[in-house]
């Protein structure tokens, strides 16, 4: 069997190559034609966008809470510091 590939492999060479340039050649024309269309592409796109907006603006508006409960822990911290340093 080997002896025939061996004899042959310009065939298998050409049929490789083949094979390969219509591998190519389909999965374009089908990339084509079932391609999602610009428009509804643009659509999901910009909804992407305004729901990422929505997100960074909660996201913001919990790391400002966040901010504000860290300052009066650190406010609290202070006052009790210095209250406990008074005392002695």
């Amino acid at each position: 069997m080997f002896a025939f590939i061996r004899k042959h492999w310009v065939a298998y060479l050409i049929g490789a190559a083949t094979a390969v340039a219509l591998g190519f050649g389909v999965s374009y024309v089908l990339g084509v034609k079932w391609s999602t269309p610009e428009d509804v592409r643009a659509e999901r796109q910009e909804a992407y966008a305004e729901d990422a907006a929505e997100r960074n603006e909660m996201a913001g508006d919990e790391s400002q809470n966040v901010d504000d409960s860290l300052d009066a822990d650190q406010a609290a911290d202070a006052q009790s510091t210095d209250a406990g340093s008074s005392a002695e």
